[in-house]
């Protein structure tokens, strides 16, 4: 997921299995703090993270804020069904 000069976030709506891991990665030349279902992410100036998610109540809609830029977007996670 990248997030612009702005804290506009790319892609904004994204679908990810329970467990899965994604990058965060930061496009602007300041500091970012990221914050994922209320858990925040430290990103220096263009710098990434690789974070897990995951939720033991699924589905599990976990809002996207950037610094002070609140709900840029939106993550839905979902079960890893498994056959």
């Amino acid at each position: 997921i990248q997030f612009d000069d702005r804290c506009q976030v790319t892609p904004q709506s994204p679908t990810y299995k329970n467990g899965t891991s994604i990058m965060l990665d930061n496009r602007s030349a300041n500091a970012r703090t990221i914050t994922i279902g209320g858990t925040k992410y430290d990103l220096v100036a263009y710098g990434y993270r690789v974070i897990t998610l995951s939720s033991s109540s699924l589905p599990k809609e976990l809002a996207v804020s950037c610094g002070s830029s609140g709900n840029v977007g939106r993550i839905l996670l979902q079960a890893q069904i498994l056959q």
